[in-house]
């Protein structure tokens, strides 16, 4: 009998430092990426992590000479940290720190950089106004899907994560219904 029990409490000790090992959320994919040379006008920092983030997790950019980078809105996702810059970034080599809280509680932190390398083509008053008309209206749609994907993303992570959350619950709960009946009949 003490054996079973030693062995009930080993598997059970098992199942909650996997659980634990596993919270901590590091990151994984980012936009720009790590050491990425962009070509384009960068108005937006993503940074997308394997487990989630909690609110309160933040990031900071700063310029090659130590100038922090004006950031307009930082809005924090299930699994992603979102930068919207206040201008486009000027050429330069920028850093890129952050700081989450990872779903377990725990602070992480890490950086990464990369540089911003347009070419500058000189344009006319009248087209750059028309096509800055344009790019806002472009973005603005493209700024609206994006927020609609990630709301699906996010929903559908969340019913998962639940799911599995109350999976581990009754695999737990019927143990423990296993060993006391053991236990009741062993002592009649």
């Amino acid at each position: 009998m003490k054996k079973f029990i030693t062995a009930i409490t080993a598997i059970l000790f098992t199942f909650s430092l996997s659980t634990y090992a596993f919270a901590h959320s590091h990151i994984g994919e980012t936009t720009p990426a790590d050491s990425e040379v962009v070509t384009e006008a960068l108005t937006e920092v993503v940074l997308n992590f394997e487990d989630a983030i909690e609110q309160g997790s933040l990031m900071k950019i700063y310029a090659s000479n130590g100038d922090l980078i004006e950031i307009s809105e930082i809005v924090v996702g299930e699994k992603q940290l979102i930068g919207t810059l206040a201008n486009p970034l000027p050429n330069d080599e920028y850093k890129v720190d952050w700081a989450i809280i990872s779903s377990d509680g725990h602070p992480l932190t890490g950086n990464y950089t990369f540089t911003v390398n347009i070419d500058e083509v000189p344009v006319d008053e009248e087209e750059s106004s028309q096509t800055d008309e344009t790019e806002v209206v472009e973005e603005t749609v493209s700024n609206e899907e994006q927020v609609g994907s990630q709301e699906t993303i996010q929903e559908k992570e969340t019913k998962e994560s639940s799911s599995m959350n109350w999976a581990v619950v009754g695999f737990i709960a019927l143990i423990l219904i296993v060993v006391v009946a053991v236990l009741s009949r062993r002592k009649k």
